[in-house]
């Protein structure tokens, strides 16, 4: 499936099962399910056992573990919710998350994690939030809120932030 939303981005949907529910408007995603959305500046892939299409709420869900890929960042987390926060603005929602990414031989390391994470595709910020934790280059930030821009790899802003290093 092949669509575009209101906040201009095209996205594609895959699974190997999907049911439709017309009078409910709602598009089950079922085994292996995978949404990617491209826009000029990065791609993003949603994976999860099950993503729920929502018509009427204009959401996208899932309640199984879900994984959440950029070039060389990697989000996992136990369910996540795409809805509305404006009418241009989304919002990705994960729970019980935790962020890898790509070390210099390619293989995945831990590099963040947080009870809440929003993520807003139109800007590239990601907020953690509740006990979250940010390692970098020997140092853990750990803070009540970090907001990051994963396009720029940078921490932008965090709340009650103590740093902690690791040598």
């Amino acid at each position: 499936i092949e669509f575009v939303s209101s906040g201009g981005f095209f996205h594609t949907a895959e699974a190997r099962l999907g049911e439709i529910n017309t009078s409910k408007k709602t598009l089950s995603l079922k085994q292996e399910a995978i949404i990617t959305t491209l826009n000029s500046e990065e791609n993003y892939e949603l994976k999860s056992i099950q993503i729920d299409i929502d018509g009427v709420k204009d959401k996208i869900s899932s309640d199984f573990p879900t994984r959440f890929s950029t070039t060389d960042l990697f989000l996992e987390a136990k369910r996540f919710i795409l809805e509305k926060e404006t009418k241009e603005t989304t919002k990705i929602t994960f729970v019980d998350s935790r962020i890898l990414k790509l070390d210099k031989d390619g293989k995945e390391e831990l590099f963040g994690k947080s009870r809440i994470m929003k993520f807003f595709p139109n800007s590239n910020l990601l907020i953690l939030i509740n006990s979250a934790e940010l390692f970098q280059k020997g140092v853990t930030i750990q803070a009540d809120e970090i907001r990051y821009d994963i396009l720029k790899r940078k921490i932008l802003s965090s709340k009650g932030s103590k740093l902690i290093n690791k040598s």
